[in-house]
């Protein structure tokens, strides 16, 4: 992929880095590299919006899911790299949030559970990994 003045960049700059110092084998090894890479993705992403589709709306609501799921893989295929790597982006950091959100709220009782560990190792009530602890 080139931009406005012409340079490589992304996937075909690194295939093209590749290229120079391994060959032609370089640039295969990218292609495959990338699709073996967006595969995986795919998978994990459909495998988790699956398992948090169940969790809030049962069963029922799966394929649903799936036939969104397979109708976004297509129009993914048919946009611009840049569109879907935004919208990718973006929806990642929608992700975040809930999680930040629950980090901060547990922090106080992560804090106390581990003050909690700590003293009950110094007391000799618990091990670290079956070991005792001085």
């Amino acid at each position: 992929m080139a931009d406005e003045a012409g340079l490589l960049s992304g996937v075909a700059l690194t295939g093209a880095a590749f290229e120079s110092v391994f060959g032609a084998w370089g640039g295969k090894f990218i292609s495959l590299a990338v699709m073996l890479f967006a595969f995986s993705t795919i998978l994990g992403w459909s495998y988790y919006g699956e398992r948090a589709v169940e969790y809030l709306f049962g069963l029922k609501a799966v394929p649903v899911y799936k036939l969104i799921f397979i109708l976004i893989i297509f129009i993914g295929c048919n946009a611009s790299l840049q569109l879907v790597v935004d919208i990718s982006d973006t929806f990642n950091g929608f992700m975040a949030l809930p999680n930040l959100v629950a980090i901060t709220l547990l922090s106080g009782q992560v804090v106390q559970m581990t003050k909690d560990f700590i003293s009950r190792v110094k007391a000799g009530k618990e091990t670290i990994n079956g070991d005792e602890v001085a």
